[in-house]
């Protein structure tokens, strides 16, 4: 008994000095910090237990992308007691709104938008004002201006209601067609829209084809209207068809050639084009009747190309009521060898005729002019003037046919026309009546080109574009009343001929006794150049822009030939120069078209860049 006390006792003894002997244990580390995401800590190197645990104590940071208003940035911090690192996102900037000074709107709302987040702010519905009433085109109508933004609706007065909206735009829309469409009916609004805007165009109330883009064809689009009344809005659609573009009639056609070589002149020397900026005055489009774009290439392979560079700007005269016709080019040798050989064989010709209606269609062009100088000139082995005459005409007879079946009924037909020249030698080569063979220019064209200019002698300075023949010169008695008694007799219908004005004449050096009433004229003399002189070249051509230059210089004396009262023509004689310039001045033109008015025919000009004053285009606008 007393052994199992002893023994308990000793082991209480053992328990306790093995407790004292724990208790008496002091955690030591070495000072080296351990941590975590969020502490810092030491741990005891004996017993691997943690003490001194802290948060850890964050500096500033480093900012490693700076936060905006749209995204977060992010930073680097360091604990500043053990040296941890932690990235941490930094949030975004408060956004405040920079709002546009201008006011946007719809058609029933206004609010300006923030250009940092582009949100539209404080967007609330019109106020509108009184309305302010207006005649204009016998429609009178009330606008209505709101007083916040200065949106605008207009009222139109006496206006027809229609059950369906939709009916305001002609179901068939002509080049002469206005439709009205309103904004506002009642307490309704509309908005207006074409799916092609260039064909039709919507502007303010206002809904018309464009000639421009009208073709010779109809075409349809779709005209879309938005209702919108309290706050709902329904949507209608419905197609439409542009009819075939008409243009005013023509009783005594006013026409203009347009040399893409000679443009650059215009815009050097034209002072009002160096004002305004346009290439063409409100003069002509108010006045002309066609223009004709020089020259389309035809090609040996039977392709036809084109220099489109300035074509847009001469297309939108189709806005003013102008016809563009496309010139085809047969003055240069490879020119006129092509159309020489192509004409020849129904393939080829077919070929050459798909080509040139080809780009009438691509570019819109409202007819053909065929400038074919000289049928029997080619120098090609066995192309007689007799042979090429005939196949100029069956170009002509499968062009017409072309154009024709191109043509929509409604629309003004394709001009189909040809330049010929008013002399002996030149007008030969042309047939104009029909024979057994084929039919002739006459019953093919629209129109002829008189080229009653160039009737120059080179070794004489006689007149370049008379009027009637000239009794003071052995000139060859050409211009105006003989082309037009040549052209007629040989078949041609009067009407049909248009007559030509020159924008250019032709300087001569002068040589032998000068003398007389017209001095010079009937001179012997040699073609020149005027030195120092823009737009005067070797050839003897000058500019009429040059020539209205020379006479602001003084030592010039203009001469104008009358013949039994009748007009011959005009020159400039310089005597102490002794150079003299035969060419179109204001008189001639104006007699030119004199005569057409009183012939039925019309008046045309060889060309337009040649002349940056104006003064050819303008006495044709003016007098015709």
């Amino acid at each position: 008994m007393r052994k199992g006390i002893y023994l308990l006792i000793g082991c209480a003894f053992l328990v306790l000095s093995f407790f004292v002997s724990a208790c008496a244990h002091k955690h030591e580390s070495d000072g080296t910090w351990s941590s975590d995401e969020e502490y810092h800590f030491h741990v005891c190197s004996s017993c691997g237990e943690t003490m001194d645990k802290e948060a850890h104590v964050w500096d500033e940071g480093l900012e490693l992308s700076k936060p905006t208003e749209y995204k977060d940035g992010l930073s680097l911090f360091t604990c500043t007691v053990c040296g941890y690192e932690k990235e941490m996102v930094v949030p975004k900037l408060e956004h405040v709104h920079s709002l546009l000074n201008e006011y946007e709107s719809d058609i029933e709302h206004h609010w300006k938008t923030c250009q940092r987040c582009f949100e539209e702010v404080g967007k609330e519905k019109h106020t509108w004002d009184e309305g302010l009433k207006k005649i204009e085109d016998d429609i009178t109508s009330i606008t209505y201006t709101c007083t916040v933004c200065g949106h605008q609706k207009t009222e139109i007065e006496g206006l027809d209601v229609k059950d369906n909206v939709l009916d305001y735009a002609s179901n068939v829309v002509t080049s002469d067609t206005i439709d009205i469409l309103p904004s506002m009916i009642g307490d309704k609004t509309y908005q207006w829209e074409s799916s092609n805007d260039k064909l039709y165009h919507i502007d303010g109330l206002k809904g018309s084809a464009v000639m421009r883009y009208q073709t010779h064809k109809s075409q349809t689009i779709t005209i879309t209207v938005t209702e919108y009344d309290n706050g709902a809005s329904h949507t209608y659609s419905k197609e439409i068809k542009i009819a075939p573009v008409t243009f005013r009639e023509m009783t005594n056609p006013k026409a203009v050639y347009f040399s893409v070589g000679s443009q650059s002149n215009y815009r050097n020397y034209s002072e009002r084009y160096k004002t305004e900026g346009t290439l063409f005055s409100q003069k002509f489009k108010d006045n002309m009747d066609m223009i004709y774009y020089a020259f389309a290439t035809p090609y040996a392979d039977g392709s036809v190309g084109l220099s489109d560079t300035v074509l847009p700007e001469v297309m939108e005269l189709k806005n003013s009521g102008i016809r563009v016709l496309m010139v085809i080019g047969g003055v240069s040798s490879d020119n006129l060898k092509a159309l020489t050989v192509l004409s020849n064989q129904d393939d080829t010709r077919a070929k050459l005729v798909n080509s040139i209606l080809a780009l009438v269609e691509k570019y819109n062009f409202d007819g053909v002019d065929m400038d074919w100088e000289y049928p029997g000139t080619s120098g090609l082995d066995g192309y007689t003037t007799e042979i090429d005459k005939v196949n100029l005409n069956k170009l002509m007879r499968d062009l017409r046919e072309g154009l024709d079946n191109m043509q929509e009924e409604g629309g003004s037909p394709y001009i189909l026309s040809a330049a010929i020249p008013a002399t002996s030698w030149g007008s030969a080569r042309y047939q104009f009546k029909k024979t057994s063979k084929i039919g002739g220019l006459n019953d093919y064209c629209d129109y002829v080109n008189m080229m009653s200019y160039d009737s120059n002698s080179e070794s004489f300075c006689t007149h370049l574009a008379p009027v009637y023949p000239s009794a003071q010169s052995y000139d060859f008695k050409f211009g105006v009343v003989y082309g037009t008694k040549t052209f007629t007799s040989a078949g041609l219908d009067m009407n049909k001929i248009i007559l030509g004005a020159a924008c250019y004449g032709k300087a001569y050096k002068v040589s032998g006794t000068i003398s007389g009433t017209y001095p010079a004229l009937n001179n012997s003399g040699s073609l020149t150049k005027i030195d120092g002189i823009d737009g005067s070249f070797a050839s003897g051509t000058v500019y009429y822009s040059a020539i209205v230059k020379l006479q602001s210089q003084g030592g010039w004396k203009q001469y104008i030939e009358m013949n039994n009262g009748n007009m011959v023509g005009a020159y400039l004689f310089n005597e102490s120069k002794k150079i003299y310039i035969t060419y179109d001045s204001y008189e001639t033109v104006k007699a030119k078209c004199d005569y057409a008015k009183a012939n039925g025919m019309g008046v045309m000009a060889w060309a337009y860049g040649e002349d940056s004053t104006d003064v050819i285009v303008n006495t044709i606008c003016d007098n015709l």
